[in-house]
Parts: structure tokens; C-alpha cells; sequence
């Protein structure tokens, strides 16, 4: 096998934190290597079936059992044995990110395991972009690949990362094209995977000088926030003096598309330099890049730190740790910090503690976690940090309910990120408004789930009725009634709380009726008093004409009047007649002159005897003006 300068291991871990991220706890890597990442330390494992230069992948379910690891050319179950259909797959074991595991969105039995080439294998083997399908449903739980091989893409290099779509349950698979300078994005829904978003940016990768594949090798990753994209490799010149590449870009993860790229690059007479592992701190703002290679004609290796934020990226530059044993691929551990690995028959990792920390306080450990006599080689677990676990949509969207009679009531059905809905009654809307009892039911397609509930929706609340508006004799009173039953409780107008009212003025009443489901009802009747004792009558007409008959507008009572006061108004409100003796009317003239025709307001103010005394009253009306 010719000489390699990397390799890596890939694990699709989901998370930053292990209670939230157990999908990351089991690491297999390196000569048979392993660690639960579940303890604190971490505990070195010797289950694992691996052994190999670079590459691997591994994920757990939502509880942290384990359910699948790979080298990208064979696959083992929990059991640690090989999976049906798991053999010979398009992956390789010297391929520096040679495997990928992406959920399949919105189905939890189902997963893409992608695959990446090494660069120098023979013509024989595909040298593109793969994936294989695994069903854990299948093997009676166990899994199998039942799909093999999938090709997706010829000439990629052997870098392999994901993220999450800005929608949040969408991947996207960046890979970048050999002697190119094309990343290309895939697009993983659960309808399948979509034709490559490509964005022709940054540094080509292209062969050396010799026309070799080594400036394929090298890792990238994306920022746990979704917004970075960090690659690195290595050219030699012709004086076989190698120059490490580090291309940092941003990421649009609503598009897949990348832009404003920073290109830095180590390497000089004194420098040869390759550029292996890159991996980004917890929050992002800081990138970790390690290199390999000679100093002075003596073997180096170093991690370089960069802050993502600052003005200048490659002035940002610190060197946190070196050594003359080559440091790998860095990868973050569920528990947040990164390690390293390392070579040259080393059974530890190293581990930064602190990897948010600017310069030497992010605090490298050299032996940071032992492997209990295991080997690390080139290549650490690959996981994505924005993917957590999918969560199918389970949420109740419909609750049985009650309506209140007279009322509208909405059901709301609404999924972020639905693309349909369908109610029983034909409504195609994420809301449905409803004034009758009923069963409602609704579908909403969210990815590839059916969502369904139902809704039974009941009418309550009291009729309330107070009847027609009265008119009551002066000195008469009229009792309002508002329905009685268990539990209502009642709300009047004159601040009474009790189902019934006595009232005996003119007026508006009204009663709120409360009942145990909440509902309110309401109703108002209007009270009008006359005089019923002593009435006085008044014409609506009279025609003032002299022909003797209806000639004046008077009021007339039966009764004997006291402090009597006629006053008749024009459509201004001006008063045009007077009179304060019953009997003395109007003769349809103002000022000596004939009014109208037209209508005019009157009000009669008096006082008669009831027995008991005098009592004040008055009358208003209208009359017309006919001529």
C-alpha cells in the first residue's frame, strides 16, 4: 500500500452533550480500539471489530444502545457481527473520512451510510461518492444493508460531513469533487436524496506535481451551528516539500450554497507540512486544524487553533500543542471537549478540555484517555453536532372541547413544516372554524408522516330569554327572570347576583349567565312607565286651515291638571308655542305666520291628583303639521 500521510474515523454522533446526544457514546476506531464515551472518563472498550488505518462511523439509539459501526467497507451489528449485505462496500480502510452514517428523516428504522474513496486504489474501485441502506428493522432487529452501493457521484476526494437543513429535520451531505474546486451538497429528506447543490469556491484539489492523489487526503467538517465549513489538505512541490491547506467558508444551510472563503496555508524551506484534521470548538468560534510532517529535516506534528471571529482568521493563529508523534483527526466527544488522535503505536488520545478557550488555556492533555492497550491510528469518530435525534411529531394537535352556543370556536391543527392539511368537512387549512357541535378530524402531511386527530366539539351554555321589553303603569314593578339551574351563576346590570330582579323604573337591564363549562350568555329588555291613572292623549296630526275642524293641536286628559306646561318644537329644537293652561293648543302658526306643513315634537309637563296627593308626570310625542 503506498505511503499515506492521513486517515480518519467517522462516527455520526448526534449531539454536543451525552444526556442529550446518546447517540454518540460508542467510539470504534483505530487497531481494535473503543471507548464509551457514557462514563466520565471515557472507558476503553475491546468489543469492537475494527482494524483499520483511517475511517470509521458508529451510532446509538436515542437511549445509547448500540446499533451499528463501520469502517465504510464492512458493517457489524450490536452483536459485533457482520451485518447481511454487509461486505465489500464502496468504502475504504485508508480513506481519510471513509463513511458517514444520516438518519433517514422521519423514519427511525432507517439509515444512509455514505462513502468516500481513498484516492490511490487501483482503476477497479469506484473512486466516487456512495451510499448503501440499512434497515434496522430487518435481521429480527439486528439491521442488514438491504440497498448496496449506491452510486452517487465519480471523483470526490476522501472528505465525507453533514449538517442539518435550516428546516430542521432535512441533511445535508457536503462532499467536494476531485482535481476541482466544487463542493457539493446533497440534500437527505425522506423521500430520498436529491441531486447535488455544487458551488465551485475555495482552493482546487488538484494531483502534485508527480500527478499523485495525495492533496485528496485530509478531513472537513461543518460548525455545530450549521454556518462553516472547514477543509484541509496537503501539496508537495517538486522538491517533494509538502504545504498544508486549510480553506475555511461559510455555509448557507437554507441552500447548500458556500461563499466568502479564507484560505490559509503552512509550508516553506524549513516547513514541509501536511494538513489532516480540522474540527470546530462547541460554540463555533473556535476551529482546531492538526498538522503533520518535518521541521528542519525532523519529524513535527502540531494543533493549531483558529478564532473563527476575529478580523483576520490566519492572525488569529496559535499553536496549542506539538510533539514529534503525529496528531490525526479531531473529533468532539459527546461531553464537549476534542480529541486527537495519535500515532505511531499510541494506546491514549489526546483531549482538549477546554476548546472554547482562546490559546493555551483550552488546556491540551497529552494522554487525555486511555485505550487499555488498544492502538489509535489516523482516524476518529465523524459525527455532525446538528443532527439530534428525530423525534416523529406526536404532539396532540386536536383536543375535544366546548362551544359555547352562539359562538365560533377555531380548532388549530398547525405543524411547522406541514405541507398539508385535510379536515373531514373539505377545509384545506391549518385552522378550521366551527359554530356547531360535531366530530372534526383532520390529516396533516409533515415530511413523510400522516399526522391524524380527532376533536369531539360539544355546545354549551344557558339560553337566557328575559322576554319582550315591557311597558309598566307608574308605580307597577315587573320581575326579570333569567333561567335557574345547578352551578350558573348570574351577573346583573344592577349588580343583583341572583336569578331573579324586581325593577319598577324605566331603563335597560340586562344578565350574564355563567355556566360551568365557561360559557357566557347574555340578554336586555327594556322597561318603558306610562301613566295609566291619569293618561294624556294627543292627536299625531291636526289641520290648522279654519274649517272648524281639527284646527288645534291640544293634549287633553280626564283628569285635573295643576301646573300644567305645553311646549311644541320645531325640527331644530326651537320652541315656537307655550301654553300652561290645559285645554290652550296650538293653531299651527309661528310669529304670526303658518308653519308647515311638517312634523313638530311636543312635551306636556303637569301634575295630577291620585287620592294620596299630587304627583308629577309628563308626556312627549310628535305631531304633523298637515295643510
Amino acid at each position: 500500500m503506498p505511503a499515506r500521510s492521513c486517515s480518519i474515523v467517522l462516527s455520526v454522533l448526534l449531539g454536543t452533550a451525552l444526556h442529550a446526544q446518546p447517540q454518540h457514546r460508542y467510539w470504534y476506531f483505530g487497531f481494535n480500539a473503543g471507548l464509551d464515551m457514557g462514563t466520565d472518563p471515557p472507558t476503553a472498550l475491546h468489543d469492537g471489530m475494527i482494524a483499520t488505518d483511517e475511517g470509521v462511523t458508529s451510532i446509538a439509539d436515542a437511549d445509547g444502545q448500540l446499533l451499528f459501526y463501520s469502517n465504510g467497507v464492512q458493517v457489524w451489528g450490536r452483536d459485533h457481527a457482520v451485518m447481511p449485505g454487509g461486505e465489500a462496500l464502496d468504502g475504504h480502510s485508508s480513506s481519510s473520512q471513509s463513511a458517514l452514517i444520516v438518519p433517514v428523516p422521519d423514519d427511525p428504522q432507517r439509515y444512509y451510510l455514505f462513502t468516500a474513496p481513498a484516492q490511490f486504489t487501483d482503476g477497479g474501485t469506484w473512486g466516487g461518492l456512495s451510499y448503501s441502506e440499512i434497515d434496522m428493522a430487518a435481521n429480527g432487529g439486528l439491521g442488514a444493508v438491504v440497498a448496496a452501493d449506491v452510486h452517487l457521484m465519480p471523483s470526490i476526494t476522501e472528505k465525507l460531513t453533514a449538517t442539518r437543513h435550516a428546516n430542521g429535520r432535512d441533511i445535508w451531505v457536503l462532499v467536494h469533487g476531485w482535481n476541482s474546486d466544487a463542493y457539493h451538497a446533497f440534500l437527505v429528506t425522506c423521500t430520498g436524496i436529491s441531486a447535488p447543490v455544487t458551488t465551485h469556491i475555495g482552493t482546487p484539489m488538484l494531483p502534485d506535481f508527480t500527478g499523485g492523489t495525495t492533496p485528496a487526503i485530509g478531513c472537513m467538517q461543518i460548525d455545530p451551528q450549521g454556518t462553516r465549513v472547514a477543509a484541509t489538505w496537503q501539496v508537495f512541490d517538486p522538491d517533494f516539500q509538502g504545504t498544508a491547506c486549510l480553506d475555511v467558508l461559510r455555509f448557507d444551510n437554507a441552500t447548500g450554497v458556500l461563499s466568502d472563503a479564507i484560505s490559509i496555508t503552512h509550508g516553506d524551506a524549513q516547513l514541509s507540512a501536511g494538513g489532516y484534521g480540522v474540527c470546530f470548538s462547541p460554540s463555533g468560534e473556535r476551529l482546531y486544524l492538526s498538522e503533520y510532517g518535518l521541521l528542519g529535516g525532523v519529524a513535527f506534528a502540531r494543533i493549531v487553533q483558529y478564532t473563527t471571529t476575529a478580523p483576520s482568521l490566519s492572525g488569529s493563529e496559535q499553536v496549542v500543542a506539538s510533539s514529534e508523534r503525529a496528531y490525526g483527526s479531531l473529533q468532539k466527544g459527546p461531553d464537549g471537549t476534542i480529541y486527537a488522535a495519535r500515532l505511531n503505536g499510541a494506546d491514549f488520545l489526546t483531549r482538549i478540555t477546554a476548546p472554547d478557550l482562546a490559546g493555551a488555556v483550552c488546556n491540551v492533555v497529552d494522554v487525555g484517555v486511555g485505550l487499555d492497550g488498544a492502538f489509535s491510528t489516523w482516524g476518529l469518530p465523524n459525527q455532525w453536532d446538528t443532527y439530534p435525534p428525530i423525534v416523529p411529531v406526536t404532539a396532540e394537535l386536536l383536543r375535544d372541547t366546548v362551544l359555547c352556543a352562539g359562538n365560533t370556536l377555531v380548532l388549530d391543527a398547525t405543524v411547522d413544516g406541514a405541507l398539508s392539511y385535510a379536515w373531514n368537512t373539505g377545509a384545506t387549512t391549518a385552522t378550521l372554524s366551527v359554530d356547531a357541535a360535531g366530530t372534526y378530524s383532520v390529516e396533516v402531511v409533515h415530511g413523510c408522516e400522516v399526522l391524524r386527530d380527532t376533536a369531539v366539539v360539544a355546545v354549551s351554555g344557558t339560553a337566557v330569554d328575559l322576554g319582550p321589553d315591557r311597558l309598566l303603569c307608574l308605580d307597577d314593578s315587573v320581575r326579570l327572570i333569567a333561567p335557574d339551574g345547578p352551578d350558573l351563576l348570574y351577573a346583573w346590570s344592577t349588580g343583583s347576583a341572583g336569578s331573579t330582579i324586581t325593577v319598577g323604573r324605566a331603563g335597560d337591564y340586562s344578565v350574564q349567565v355563567f355556566d360551568p363549562a365557561g360559557c357566557i350568555s347574555r340578554d336586555t329588555v327594556h322597561v318603558a312607565t306610562t301613566n295609566c291613572a291619569c293618561v294624556l292623549f294627543a292627536p299625531n296630526a291636526f289641520t290648522p286651515n279654519d274649517d272648524g275642524i281639527n284646527d288645534v293641536f291640544a293634549p287633553a286628559c280626564d283628569c285635573t291638571l295643576r301646573n300644567y306646561a305645553l311646549t311644541v318644537y320645531d325640527r331644530w329644537g326651537e320652541a315656537v308655542f307655550r301654553s300652561d293652561e290645559p285645554g290652550r293648543g296650538w293653531n299651527g302658526t309661528f310669529g304670526g305666520a303658518p308653519v308647515g306643513p311638517t312634523l313638530m315634537a311636543w312635551r306636556a309637563e303637569y301634575e295630577y291628583y291620585t287620592g294620596a296627593g299630587y304627583k308629577r308626570a309628563e308626556a312627549m310625542g310628535s305631531v304633523a303639521v298637515v295643510r
